[in-house]
């Protein structure tokens, strides 16, 4: 028996291991969650797979209802410092979570949440509204979804101006439809429609939202 292996075999190159979305970064986690005044430092292990692939990490946190990314540039190693903020005993409580990426690959799954208190003060306010270059005023006037991170359900709302033909749809990371919440012609107006994660695993979902031949797709993080 020969050592040949099955890209041997079929004349084919192996795939690109680069390309694999990683596996979610794992024991998450802020080493000195009471170190009050401190800046918050966190810690994490590397994903499990791909396992020959260098990867970079992002982290991203609550400033508001929605998250946003808080390292300039990739982070190469498995520990991170936020400066700008303190813990605070009696602050904020904020929530903060981790990805993975290789050099070509997508964005792995959200790591666990991990909840501090700082000095950072949150304010509880749904997502901005589009901006008006992202909006048709013929059709809709905004997508928000409130909460965002959720546990178990949220709320999203959106606005009509004129009759239209309407889907909203829930998609996984994958790519796969997991909810279909409308489906339907609906009349001008406001509308509000709950999507309930709990039979669902925790991570990033997308809210595709579909009126006539314009799409809008927001992110929203269940999180357990």
């Amino acid at each position: 028996m020969n050592d040949d292996t099955i890209w041997d075999i079929l004349d084919e190159a192996p795939p690109n291991q680069d390309a694999f979305q990683p596996t979610q970064p794992y024991n998450f986690r802020c080493t000195n969650s009471t170190s009050w005044g401190n800046n918050p430092e966190f810690a994490w292990d590397r994903p499990d797979e791909p396992t020959s692939t260098t990867l970079t990490y992002n982290i991203y946190w609550n400033a508001g209802a929605s998250y946003h990314k808080i390292n300039g540039s990739p982070i190469t190693g498995t520990t991170y410092t936020h400066t700008g903020i303190k813990l605070q005993k009696f602050g904020s409580t904020n929530y903060y979570y981790a990805t993975a990426k290789g050099s070509s690959s997508p964005e792995s799954e959200a790591s666990n949440i991990v909840q501090i208190k700082t000095d950072h003060a949150e304010k509880k306010q749904p997502e901005k509204p589009l901006k008006q270059d992202e909006v048709n005023k013929n059709n809709i006037t905004a997508l928000t979804i409130f909460p965002n991170p959720f546990n178990p359900s949220t709320q999203v709302f959106y606005s009509l101006l004129e009759e239209n033909y309407v889907r909203l749809d829930v998609y996984n990371i994958s790519g796969q439809k997991i909810s279909q919440l409308v489906n339907k012609y609906q009349y001008p107006g406001e509308y509000s429609v709950s999507f309930d994660g709990y039979s669902l695993a925790g991570g990033l979902y997308f809210i595709h939202l579909q009126v006539s031949d314009q799409v809008f797709t927001k992110k929203v993080l269940l999180f357990k």
